[in-house]
């Protein structure tokens, strides 16, 4: 069922929005550096902390809000997407079924399989 659909149906699926960049991927947080106390922007291009799941917000407006002030800087092509999700942080599969999968590069190698679960 589509967007439109959904609306128009009365359906009230909780969105959130998350930043990709073509380049980079799936914006994924931030993560401070020990050494120096200073920040680094986490994309899923290279995902060195295996997260599966990216920051996200519930408005376009605090996405974009986020995107202009931290991000565009240092990825000028970088835009706000919409996710059908119902939690506070994106899972890379709801990224994929959003249809977003191209930009969450190995995101999806880090997800834990089933049967690691249950050993």
């Amino acid at each position: 069922m589509g967007r439109l659909q959904r609306f128009a149906s009365g359906i009230n699926k909780n969105m959130r929005y998350i930043i990709i960049d073509p380049k980079d991927g799936v914006f994924l947080g931030t993560a401070q550096i020990p050494e120096t106390g200073d920040y680094r922007m986490l994309f899923s291009a290279n995902n060195i902390y295996e997260i599966t799941k990216s920051t996200a917000w519930t408005s376009r407006e605090d996405a974009e809000h986020y995107m202009q002030k931290y991000v565009k800087k240092f990825c000028p092509f970088s835009y706000v997407v919409e996710i059908d999700c119902n939690e506070d942080f994106a899972d890379v599969v709801d990224i994929v079924k959003s249809g977003y999968g191209e930009f969450t590069h190995d995101m999806l190698d880090f997800m834990p399989l089933y049967s690691e679960l249950i050993h």
